[in-house]
């Protein structure tokens, strides 16, 4: 039967519930749906190691630092291969790598009446005036262009031919054409 709530108002249907009597409710009774994110593993932080042995966990953990160490050597590996890479840039120092030995040295001589000093697979110069930047080898050719634009003229260049000889030195300079120079080293 249904019956006015009269003179205490509405009251609640947990204070009269429908089944007499109530079943107890404990504090650590819960009710789960489907999808209850409390079911979920995700949900618990490190909720995978709590389910390993101690013994385990330090393997594991052992295992975890021995990757890490190996990815930073990896890493420093790769970094000190890129920047030999870089240090030795486009340059061709000869089918036997002969010319390698050549790559921090400069020669220079001063040839009627100009310094002219070149560094090998860097740049070349005529005294304050800059002949050009290294480019490229063919053989035993070295081609440096880019250079000062020349009066009236284009930019300067030098071509740089190698002979076998005893010492480094800078032979001879000429210009057989307006800012195009050539020497022989």
């Amino acid at each position: 039967e249904d019956f006015a709530d009269d003179e205490y108002g509405d009251i609640p249907d947990d204070v009269f519930p429908d089944e007499y009597p109530p079943t107890p409710s404990y504090d650590d009774d819960y009710s789960y749906d489907e999808g209850d994110t409390r079911l979920a593993l995700e949900t618990y932080r490190d909720s995978e190691e709590s389910y390993l042995s101690s013994s385990k966990r330090k393997k594991l953990e052992a295992l975890e630092d021995t990757l890490n160490e190996l990815e930073r050597a990896r890493d420093d590996n790769e970094d000190k291969l890129r920047e030999s890479k870089a240090a030795l840039g486009d340059a061709d120092y000869g089918d036997d790598g002969a010319r390698w030995a050549l790559r921090d040295k400069c020669v220079s001589r001063t040839l009627q009446g100009y310094l002219y000093e070149v560094c090998f697979y860097k740049n070349a110069r005529q005294g304050s005036t800059r002949l050009g930047d290294y480019r490229s080898t063919d053989g035993s050719v070295l081609t440096y262009d880019g250079g000062e634009y020349c009066w009236n003229g284009p930019a300067r260049s030098l071509i740089v031919n190698l002979e076998c000889g005893a010492a480094n030195e800078l032979v001879s300079v000429d210009e057989p054409r307006t800012c195009v120079y050539q020497a022989i080293v």
